[in-house]
């Protein structure tokens, strides 16, 4: 709560918040000293919501991996099970907007060039490319994955079913970042 209170901006801000008359950083740095393995705070999300949004949360493997759903609209249950797929699968994106133009541009064309390339009339090679696009998206944008609680709709299908749509999507991993 403390660190909800204050709304740092970043790390170096955190380490200052006062937690119990000591910062978060003496905290740590007692804690690393008592237990005698490094503990470290890495990073930290301040969600918000309005009074039309659910919060969703999920704890996946046993607590070392988290996510917490915002839905715009549905409800916390259904946030909860976006929040157990994303736990799970891990999208690279939550959204096919978060994927730039000219990202989707390239790939389509690659795959339209490949499709030709093969001895595809040029209008079955567009239509072969978008498929291929498509496929490719389902494996790392949320939306478009098939949803793990799901029977073979996607994300996006069942969002759409309960008139919901992603406002906010946050996971966070144990050892996540952290250079071997």
């Amino acid at each position: 709560m403390a660190i909800l209170k204050s709304k740092p901006t970043d790390n170096n801000e955190a380490y200052k918040v006062d937690l119990n008359g000591k910062t978060i950083e003496e905290t740590l740095t007692e804690a690393t000293a008592t237990i005698g393995e490094k503990i470290s705070f890495r990073r930290f999300s301040i969600i918000e919501k309005t009074d039309s949004q659910v919060f969703g949360p999920y704890l996946h493997a046993g607590g070392k991996i988290g996510s917490i759903v915002t839905l715009e609209g549905g409800n916390v249950e259904a946030a909860r099970g976006i929040a157990m797929h994303v736990s799970a699968i891990n999208p690279q994106y939550h959204s096919i907007n978060e994927i730039s133009q000219l990202e989707l541009d390239k790939k389509l064309a690659k795959f339209t060039q490949e499709a030709i390339d093969s001895g595809k009339p040029e209008k079955i090679a567009v239509k072969i490319a978008q498929g291929k696009l498509n496929k490719e998206l389902s494996q790392y944008v949320l939306t478009k994955q098939e949803y793990v609680k799901g029977e073979g709709e996607s994300v996006e299908k069942y969002l759409s079913t309960i008139n919901a749509s992603i406002a906010c999507v946050v996971r966070f991993a144990v050892g996540e970042g952290i250079e071997k």
